[in-house]
Formats: C-alpha cells, sequence, structure tokens
C-alpha cells in the first residue's frame, strides 16, 4: 500500500514540477518578447511625447515666441510625415494628428487647444497600451480652459 501512495504522490510531483517549469518557461518567453519590442515601444513613447509637445506649444500661440512656434510647425509637419507614420496606430494616433494638422491649414473641427488634448490623449492609450500598463482614463467632463 505504501508503494502505491509513493508512486502516486511522486507523480503529482513530477506534474506539478512540469507546470512549473512550463509556467516558468512562458514567463520567459513573455518577458524575451518585450525585451525585444521595448526599443520600438521606447522611441514610440519619445515620438508621440514630441507630436503632443509640438501641438501644445501650437495650441498656445499668445504665450509662445515666434521662433519656437516656427520650430514647432515644423517638427510637427517632420513628425506628421516621417517617423511617427513607422510607430502610430490608424485609428488613434493618425487621426488625431491628422485632424490636428488639418486644423493647422484651417479646417478646425474643434478649437486647436483641445485637439492637442486630444492629440496627448491618444498618445497615451497607445503608449499604456504597447506597455501594457493601465493609464488614467481622460475625463471628457473635465473643461479646461483655452490659454490666454
Amino acid at each position: 500500500m505504501s508503494i502505491i501512495v509513493g508512486i502516486v504522490y511522486s507523480a503529482n510531483q513530477y506534474r506539478d514540477s512540469k507546470q512549473k517549469d512550463q509556467t516558468n518557461l512562458e514567463l520567459q518567453l513573455a518577458n524575451a518578447k518585450f525585451e525585444a519590442q521595448k526599443p520600438f515601444y521606447q522611441r514610440q513613447l519619445e515620438l508621440c511625447e514630441q507630436a503632443s509637445s509640438a501641438a501644445a506649444i501650437l495650441a498656445t500661440p499668445k504665450v509662445q515666441i515666434a521662433s519656437d512656434l516656427q520650430k514647432a510647425k515644423g517638427d510637427f509637419w517632420r513628425l506628421y510625415w516621417g517617423p511617427l507614420g513607422i510607430v502610430e496606430d490608424a485609428e488613434g494616433v493618425e487621426t488625431a494628428m491628422k485632424t490636428f494638422g488639418d486644423c493647422l491649414n484651417g479646417q478646425c473641427t474643434k478649437s486647436i487647444e483641445y485637439l492637442s488634448l486630444d492629440l496627448a490623449h491618444v498618445c497615451r492609450a497607445l503608449v499604456a497600451q504597447s506597455w501594457n500598463i493601465t493609464s488614467p482614463a481622460s475625463d471628457a467632463s473635465v473643461k479646461k480652459t483655452p490659454a490666454p
């Protein structure tokens, strides 16, 4: 009888050990995959920050100096037509960039300040999704006062 108990116990130990090994392997693979993608995600974060920063400067022209506005405009269009296209998502950042660009070209659907915030919010959502983190939800009911 004790031999049977020993065999069952050993079989259970072996099965538990295999399950732990499988779980550890899956975690290692997930970590390796994330580490391989990390440079892309880091660049995505940097480019989104640059786009949002340029949009914020352009959205607050009364508190900016002319050279900063000109640089921000150049930065925005450079990101629009180039680097940001590598890392943006079609439904979020791409749409927000297009809408903001349209506004710069005189076709505003909302105030430029709110379009700048929209861009920042979709960038935050994209980066949070990429890094697999929970970002605080933006409260659409909060009304920010446009810059003076």
